[in-house]
């Protein structure tokens, strides 16, 4: 461990623990990195956010975060999952990369300490992923980030996620999942319709109609 530039702390992991759960949540992709370099923020910085994954081998952490033990491990698996293909950059849908990552973290939190975490209130009321998209589109990336909106990509994202999950049982999640992370890796396009045709490929005929409510509850956009 050691100091970095203006007061950020650094401290150097192999992540196996949180990193082989994440992997095993993800039907068993290979770690996508072997060693993450974590950097903890001064207390009283500006970021809002409790984690951000700098591309490379650095996340940094809030300090009020990575000292709590339970939510520090939820922020470094969220930050763990932008390391796969399909939920780093931009070559996905917003609501998917960080909706993803809070599923996943999720199911980590629910792995590894038998608890189940969930948003606090209702943060996103009437909101729905198309509206999310039409925004981002309307707008441009940078300022749909900087706008009111955004923090939905999180909850309204992990929960049609979650709601999916259910409807189409786990290991049908997971192999679907695992689908759309290697054709990332493949860099072929991994867009809305795909990741919607994706998971309904792959969901049990017996449950197409909870999987198609999950859809029309949460996204309420057009898939033909």
């Amino acid at each position: 461990s050691g100091i970095v530039g203006d007061g950020l702390q650094f401290l150097v992991t192999d992540g196996s623990e949180i990193n082989f759960t994440v992997g095993e949540k993800l039907s068993r992709l290979p770690q996508p990195i072997n060693e993450v370099i974590v950097l903890i923020g001064s207390p009283g910085g500006e970021r809002e956010l409790s984690g951000v994954n700098l591309g490379g081998t650095f996340i940094v952490v809030r300090p009020e975060d990575y000292e709590c033990c339970v939510e520090e491990k939820t922020v470094f698996a969220h930050e763990l999952v932008h390391f796969y293909p399909a939920n780093r950059g931009r070559s996905t849908p917003t609501w998917f990369r960080e909706g993803g990552a809070d599923q996943v973290a999720f199911l980590v939190h629910l792995e590894m300490y038998n608890l189940v975490f969930s948003y606090t209130g209702d943060p996103c009321p009437a909101v729905s992923l198309q509206q999310l998209l039409d925004d981002e589109a309307a707008v441009v990336y940078l300022q749909h980030q900087s706008g009111p909106l955004f923090a939905c990509n999180y909850v309204i994202g992990q929960t049609l996620l979650g709601a999916v999950a259910d409807a189409m049982g786990a290991a049908a999640f997971k192999t679907a999942w695992r689908e759309l992370q290697m054709a990332a890796a493949a860099g072929l396009g991994v867009t809305d319709p795909v990741i919607h045709d994706t998971f309904r490929r792959h969901t049990p005929s017996s449950k197409i109609t909870l999987f198609d409510s999950a859809y029309a509850i949460w996204h309420k956009g057009e898939f033909n």
